[in-house]
C-alpha cells in the first residue's frame, strides 16, 4: 500500500526523519536547493546511502538507481495530492498540493505497465 511521507517544508528547507517502508527502517533527508529551485532527497538503509535524488513530479525517483540502491523494493513519486491549486511543483506547495509517496514493488510494476516504461 502506498505511503505518503511527511513533509515539513514550513519549518525548514532541510529536514530528515526515519520511517518504516516495506518493513525497512529508512532515513529520509529532504533539502531544497534555493539557487537551482528544486528539492532533493537522500535515502539511507543500514548505512547504505543514496545521495542527491532530484525530486521530479510524476516519475519514479529510484528508477535510474535500482542497481546502486537495491535496499527498498518499491519506489518514490512526487504526486499531486490536492486539487486546490493548479500550480506546478515548487517549494511552497510541497506537502500540501504535491506530496512524496512511496509505492510498493507491485504498485510500481502496475504503474510501469500502465505507462509503458
Amino acid at each position: 500500500m502506498a505511503v505518503q511521507l511527511p513533509v515539513f517544508q514550513t519549518q525548514s528547507a532541510d529536514f530528515e526523519y526515519t520511517i518504516e517502508l516495506d518493513n525497512i527502517n529508512t532515513l529520509v533527508r529532504l533539502t531544497y536547493n534555493v539557487r537551482s529551485g528544486f528539492w532533493k532527497m537522500n535515502l539511507s538503509v543500514n548505512g547504505n546511502t543514496l545521495y542527491n535524488i532530484k525530486l521530479v513530479k510524476n516519475f519514479p525517483l529510484l528508477k535510474q538507481n535500482k542497481a546502486l540502491f537495491p535496499y527498498l523494493p518499491g519506489d518514490f513519486f512526487v504526486l499531486k495530492i490536492s486539487d486546490e491549486s493548479e500550480e506546478d511543483f515548487n517549494y511552497d506547495n510541497f506537502g500540501t498540493v504535491w506530496g512524496l509517496v512511496y509505492v510498493t514493488a507491485a504498485e510500481y510494476e502496475a504503474w510501469r505497465e500502465a505507462n509503458g516504461l
